[in-house]
């Protein structure tokens, strides 16, 4: 009944009359213009699916603003273009809702109706209107609500895009100077295994001098030991024949000595009695020549 009297005398406050401008933060709002783009879909793209979603869901009764906002919502609407921006979406769908339902009313209109039915009918049209009125404003309310919360999510999401590409440029000239730096340590590393290479031939190279040497020394110690085996040979066989040289002039000297002890004790025998025949010659001059012939003749 009410989708008759609004077909008959339209509201005075359309819906589609609202102030849907975005709604953007000013602290990021040069972002947002810098970024701003065009809609994925057109306007006539968000018509086509809400009439095909109404065409799906009502089952040919008579759209009215329950049963559009049921079947109609910025989730079915973006899911049947295949993406968009919700909010931009959601703009729409209640740029159009009226429309929607005028259309549906005006081909569901009852036949010719009497005055006095009409007048009646007009009364409670403006009663419908005033209570239709305290409706929108709700609906406005609700939808700048939803349009503020949509925006502000939109603008962080710019904030955390711009942050994000930000990071991403840090990272990126990080990563460029990791490159270089990688670039300067694998250059270093390859003049480091060159110089590697260079002393790994050398010292193969002075391990096999080494070697050379050791062998050369060896031979040289072998010799030498067989030297030192040969004198030592030869000086033992020296060392016996002195020592046996030496036994014999000890034993030598031995019996010189004995010799020479028996030849001084006769000396000293022979001088003992020539001391005493001194002596004894001495006192027989002492005495006189008588007292020596008594004693020769005694």
């Amino acid at each position: 009944m009410s989708i008759y009297f609004f077909s008959r005398f339209p509201l005075i406050t359309d819906i589609a009359q609202l102030n849907w401008q975005n709604i953007a933060n000013p602290a990021i709002a040069p972002i947002v213009g810098f970024m701003g783009r065009q809609p994925l879909n057109s306007t006539e793209d968000v018509k086509a699916a809400i009439a095909q979603l109404l065409a799906d869901g009502s089952g040919g009764a008579p759209v009215t603003t329950a049963l559009f906002r049921r079947l109609i919502s910025a989730r079915s609407v973006r899911a049947r273009l295949g993406g968009g921006d919700p909010a931009w979406i959601n703009r729409e769908i209640r740029n159009h809702e009226p429309a929607f339902i005028q259309a549906s009313a005006a081909r569901h209109l009852p036949p010719d109706t009497p005055d006095a039915v009409m007048a009646h009918a007009f009364a409670f049209w403006r009663e419908a209107v005033e209570v239709a009125r305290g409706e929108a404003a709700a609906v406005r309310a609700e939808a700048d609500r939803t349009i503020a919360a949509a925006d502000l999510e939109r603008d962080n999401a710019v904030a955390k895009t711009e942050l994000l590409r930000t990071a991403l440029d840090d990272a990126r000239q990080d990563l460029s100077r990791r490159d270089e730096t990688l670039g300067a340590l694998r250059a270093t590393i390859e003049g480091l295994n060159r110089q590697l290479t260079e002393a790994r031939q050398q010292i193969e190279t002075s391990a096999a001098e080494l070697a050379t040497c050791v062998a050369g020394r060896t031979q040289e110690e072998r010799q030498y030991r067989e030297q030192i085996e040969a004198h030592s040979v030869a000086y033992a066989g020296l060392s016996r024949k002195l020592l046996t040289e030496i036994d014999a002039q000890r034993r030598t000297l031995d019996e010189q000595s004995k010799g020479r002890e028996q030849a001084l004790r006769d000396t000293r025998r022979l001088l003992d009695e020539v001391t005493q025949d001194r002596d004894r010659l001495a006192n027989t001059l002492m005495r006189g020549p008588g007292v020596g012939r008594d004693r020769r003749n005694g």
